[in-house]
């Protein structure tokens, strides 16, 4: 709250007229001309809402900037917009969350992938982190072909000793260890083909998170 209050003074200190031109450019950037400035926000649409939703976001320049699919009620023209202000006039943290590739790679230096529930982390743009991404699925498409070539080779073994009549105590744990070492294979190799899939959700106060 600190934080948020010191902001506010800053604000107040910048002047009326500063405060509201400031305001008046960054509504003009996301397609706002007078006739629609000049209008209630009851009055718009839901995607000029949003557009009022990213311009207050804006306007306020917080510590950390929270944007969920932001360019979804934006055309070519203010996408364009919203890059630049944000590579050029916005200098704190930025969390985006979008679809569109062209806009991450404009805008992103870090890409966060949260995958078998696990949280890695790529610098560079969107470009980098889909070269990074490939070559990880190059190399485990290469593990799973050598495993798949041991999983043959083990049940090569299993079954040419079971047909030959291989009998004793040895032997039975010979098959059974190579049986067992065969499933853990198998279970290994669809883990890193599928991933781990989580579910989570938070209906409670903002405060009890840990």
């Amino acid at each position: 709250l600190a934080q948020i209050y010191q902001r506010l003074e800053e604000l107040a200190g910048d002047g009326e007229h500063m405060r509201e031109k400031r305001a008046a450019d960054i509504l003009h950037g996301l397609g706002f001309d007078a006739a629609l400035r000049a209008k209630a926000v009851q009055d718009l649409s839901g995607g000029l809402r949003m557009r009022v939703a990213i311009a207050c976001a804006l306007f306020v320049s917080p510590g950390l900037l929270l944007l969920d699919e932001p360019t979804n009620h934006l055309d070519l023209e203010t996408v364009i917009w919203l890059e630049r202000y944000l590579n050029t006039d916005f200098h704190q943290t930025l969390l985006v969350v979008s679809h569109d590739r062209m806009f991450l790679n404009e805008v992103v230096t870090d890409v966060c992938l949260f995958e078998n529930e696990k949280l890695e982390i790529t610098r560079g743009d969107y470009v980098t982190f889909e070269k990074v991404r490939e070559e990880h699925r190059t190399r485990q498409e290469r593990l799973r072909e050598a495993q798949e070539m041991k999983r043959e080779h083990l049940q090569e073994y299993i079954t040419k000793h079971a047909e030959a009549g291989s009998n004793g105590c040895k032997a039975a744990a010979q098959r059974k260890a190579r049986m067992r070492k065969l499933e853990r294979l198998g279970m290994e190799a669809e883990a890193k083909i599928e991933g781990r899939k989580m579910k989570a959700s938070y209906d409670g106060p903002v405060e009890d998170v840990k």
